[in-house]
Formats: C-alpha cells, structure tokens, sequence
C-alpha cells in the first residue's frame, strides 16, 4: 500500500499479494463526510486523460467510463475500485480522488501482480571445470522475490560468493573440495520452487594429470626392464628358456654339458674270426683279443 502523505485517505489492497487471473480490490479508508463524487485514475496525476472511470451518486447509472477504462474495472459507491481477472499490464500505481462536503481527498497505491515462481535451473557455461578457474552458477528462475542456495543437505562453501539477489554463486578459484549437488530454492508470498540438482565436477589441471600419467608409464616400464633382466639371468644361470604363453606340449630343458651324465660301455671279447668280412676294419685295428685263444676271458697275471 502507498498513500499521499498528504491525504487523510488510505488505499488497501486485498489481497496485498494479488495473483495473475485473480482479482483486487482498491478499498478507500479513512474518508470524512457523505461521498459526492469520486474519481480513480491511472498514474499519479488527477489529469482528464488518465481517467479509469469517475462515480457520482446523483447519476443514472452512477459510472462513467474515461479515457483509460476498461471492461475489468468497477467502482463503487463507497470509493473502492475492483479489477478481475488480472493481467501483468496492470500492475502500476492507481489515484483516487474523493469529493465530499468537505475539500478533495486523494490517495494514491501501487499495484504488483504476483505470479507462481517458476522452476528454476541451474544454469553453467559447461558440465565441468578445471581446477583453479572461476566458476559461475546461475539460478534461472521467474516472479521470485527470493531466492536460496544450498549444497547436498547443507550450505554453501566457504569460497562460495553470491552475487546480489543471490542470483548466482561465484567461485573466483574453484577446487575439488568445492564439487558436489547444487541446488537453488525460489519464493515469494505466494509459492516456492526448488531446483534439480547439478552436480558441479572438478577437474585436475593439466600439468597435474601429466605428471601422474607419465609416473605411471615410467613404472610400467621399469617393472618390464626388471623381469626381462631376471629372466634372461636365470637362462645364462640354469639354461631355462624363456617361455611365453601356454605350451600344450612339454619341451626339454637344457641342461650344460658338464652335467650330462656319461654313457656306460660295455666291452665284448670277440674272436677275429667271428668279425664279418664287411664289418673288418679299414683302418688301424683295434684290441680283439688275448695272444692265446684258449683264453676267452681275462686272467690276473702274476709275475
């Protein structure tokens, strides 16, 4: 409600909180005296052109139209004004001007409109953020008076900085601590609205990633140094191959040559004779047999 100072007259809103498609009504306090006349205008000033309509009692019928009527607007003949099925183009302030015995009386009042709140979203210039940038969230939301932020069950962080009307949270520097679910409440008189959550994801930095990346390889690459290294010592150690995969057939192990195990030969005493002439040898003969032939196996020689 707002009123001249200067008047003795009040205007009060009901509702004070008007929604669209509803009605209000201007009701006149405070007047003095038997209503002559009056007359409700659109805008502050009491001029012919911007009047909604004006009311005298003598008059048949009592309402006139002016130069701003319009269908949804009825006087009465306390002074009080009514619009229904209220539009957003008639929010604005409204002039009344009370003629009685006594001198003008004017008061003046604005009119908001009230709407539900939308839904609001959370809005940022892409789905996740590197460490140490600035980060921005908006909450995009209409005919909110008000409007909260929270993260998970609780508040904000503490490097969190909401901007005027706590549209948006501004983070100048953000780090991994500061990810988690976002959400943005809207209000006003006549309803509330929360968000969906959007989950703010933090990124390492390059450099960062680099590095632990190239640990990574390093290590790999040591670990494969050192088992081929252990392999290929046990191979000059033991002669034990290197294998690979699985072998479905079992293959011999090398083994060095000072550790095989010698053959044993047996001698056999044969008579020259007994030699086939195809098995003689062609070369130096060798020991067949004892100078006596009556010896077929060997004696102890005793001196």
């Amino acid at each position: 409600m707002w009123m001249d100072s200067a008047s003795a007259i009040e205007i009060e809103l009901i509702p004070p909180s008007p929604l669209i498609n509803q009605s209000v009504t201007f009701n006149v306090v405070g007047i003095t005296g038997v209503i002559r006349t009056f007359a409700w205008y659109n805008g502050t000033t009491a001029r012919v052109q911007n009047v909604i309509l004006s009311y005298a009692l003598r008059n048949d019928p009592p309402q006139t139209p002016g130069n701003q009527y319009f269908s949804r607007a009825t006087g009465f003949s306390n002074g009080s004004l009514l619009i229904t099925n209220l539009i957003p183009s008639d929010q604005g302030i409204y002039t009344v001007e009370v003629q009685t015995q006594n001198a003008p009386q004017r008061a003046s009042a604005r009119l908001v409109i009230t709407d539900y709140v939308g839904m609001p979203v959370i809005k940022a210039s892409r789905g996740y953020f590197m460490k140490n940038e600035k980060v921005t969230l908006i909450c995009d939301t209409v005919n909110a008076d008000r409007i909260l932020w929270g993260r998970g069950k609780g508040g904000l962080p503490r490097s969190a900085t909401l901007s005027r009307g706590n549209i948006s949270v501004v983070f100048s520097k953000v780090q991994s601590s500061d990810g988690g679910e976002y959400w943005c409440e809207a209000e006003n008189p006549v309803s509330k609205s929360r968000s969906d959550i959007y989950v703010l994801t933090v990124t390492c930095d390059c450099n960062s990633c680099t590095t632990v990346l190239a640990g990574a390889v390093c290590g790999t690459i040591l670990i494969t140094i050192l088992t081929v290294g252990a392999a290929f010592l046990l191979y000059k150690k033991y002669g034990i191959p290197i294998r690979q995969g699985s072998v479905k057939n079992k293959e011999e192990v090398a083994v060095p040559r000072s550790e095989m195990p010698v053959p044993q030969t047996s001698y056999y005493n044969m008579q020259a004779d007994e030699i086939a002439p195809d098995q003689a040898p062609t070369g130096e003969s060798s020991y067949m047999d004892l100078e006596h032939k009556s010896h077929n196996t060997y004696e102890v020689l005793h001196e």
